[in-house]
């Protein structure tokens, strides 16, 4: 008798394709989301990249200090979008070195705030410090703003460590703002306007750069980083006196050996902050401090300015223009003697002192540059 076995059924048709196909369909996604990372991570590399190339993440460099709050690093080199930055030993944006003095030539340093220092965007040789320097022609004129300084930490900033540029003249390009912010201001870890080491990330840094610009564009409050720690001398009793004090008291102690100038730059800031400088005009007056309104003779556009502080190439070109005006007007007896003193022609003289009248004209008819009003 034969024993019949009975064989396993075979599965339907398909039904091993039906079992595999939420293994495969796992599968495609799991690759398909790999690869979008991929994607996505190249992608952000190839921008970092990019940006890196661009330079911005080789910001310039800020360091606390006691005395002033914080200043610019020196000896440092920074590049944006192709805009060379350089910044010297003596912690000032300019590439000489500036350790000796050419006697036949006047020197001026020009302190300020974030107006004076340019910015990143404009180029060294397009700041109103560079194009009245070319101007008056024998005379160096040395930038040294820092953003957000008020003019006590500028007098501070020449006193601690400008002294040795031993310039003839020193002039504080001022706004009105400047006589309203705090004496001296302390860096916080937070404050990305003012890095104390270059960031991890360029892209990082190109959101925080993008994020200030627009607050300061649109005036979004909300959009503004945290800003510095102020520290206030109540010795005083308000900033405003503060910082007029520290400028009176500066050209008090420099008296005999080197002027002082206080020229206010353009703006279209309220005019009703322009009206609280008279009060400052009147106690620079009392004090024997000259003072100059370097838009009382050149006509300014909204054009002129990025924000309505800051100053486009136009706006640098002429203030630079009027910032020399003032200059020579303070120094032409200095400069004259310099000259004749290397025995120069008389025509040389004449070109390279560049005739008050001869610029005054420049500056009231044609503006700066001779391009015309604008």
């Amino acid at each position: 008798m034969s024993t019949v076995r009975a064989e396993p059924e075979s599965p339907p048709a398909g039904a091993e394709r039906a079992a595999a196909h939420p293994t495969e369909k796992a599968r495609a996604v799991f690759t398909a989301v790999r690869n979008g990372l991929i994607v996505i991570a190249l992608s952000f590399a190839i921008l970092e990249l990019i940006l890196r190339i661009l330079g911005v993440a080789n910001p310039v460099l800020y360091e606390r200090n006691p005395d002033l709050g914080y200043r610019i690093k020196p000896n440092q080199k920074s590049s944006f979008i192709g805009n060379p930055i350089v910044i010297n030993s003596f912690g000032v944006r300019d590439a000489r070195p500036l350790d000796t003095r050419d006697p036949a030539k006047q020197r001026v340093v020009c302190l300020g705030d974030s107006v004076t220092w340019g910015g990143i965007y404009v180029r060294q040789d397009e700041l109103f410090t560079s194009i009245a320097e070319r101007k008056l022609g024998n005379t160096e004129v040395i930038n040294a703003g820092v953003n957000g300084y008020s003019t006590t930490q500028m007098a501070r900033l020449y006193e601690r460590y400008l002294t040795g540029l031993n310039p003839d003249l020193v002039v504080f390009c001022v706004i009105p703002r400047d006589f309203e912010r705090p004496p001296v201001a302390q860096l916080t870890s937070e404050d990305v306007g003012f890095p104390e080491q270059p960031p991890s990330s360029a892209f990082v840094e190109s959101v925080q750069i993008a994020r200030i610009a627009a607050a300061r564009r649109f005036d979004l409050d909300w959009l503004r980083p945290p800003r510095q720690q102020w520290r206030i001398d109540e010795y005083y009793g308000s900033p405003e006196r503060a910082n007029v004090t520290a400028i009176v008291e500066f050209a008090e102690a420099l008296r005999g050996t080197t002027r002082t100038l206080v020229a206010l730059l353009p703006s279209n800031m309220s005019r009703i902050r322009y009206e609280a400088m008279r009060d400052h005009v009147s106690d620079f007056r009392a004090a024997n401090v000259p003072f100059v309104d370097l838009s009382r003779d050149v006509i300014f556009h909204d054009s002129d300015f990025v924000d309505g502080i800051h100053l486009s190439p136009d706006g640098h070109r002429k203030v630079g223009a009027a910032l020399a005006v003032a200059i020579y007007d303070s120094t032409a007896p200095e400069t004259l003697a310099a000259v004749e003193q290397v025995g120069q022609a008389p025509d040389a003289e004449r070109e390279s002192a560049a005739p008050r009248s001869r610029m005054r004209g420049s500056s009231r008819r044609d503006g700066p540059g001779g391009g015309g009003r604008r």
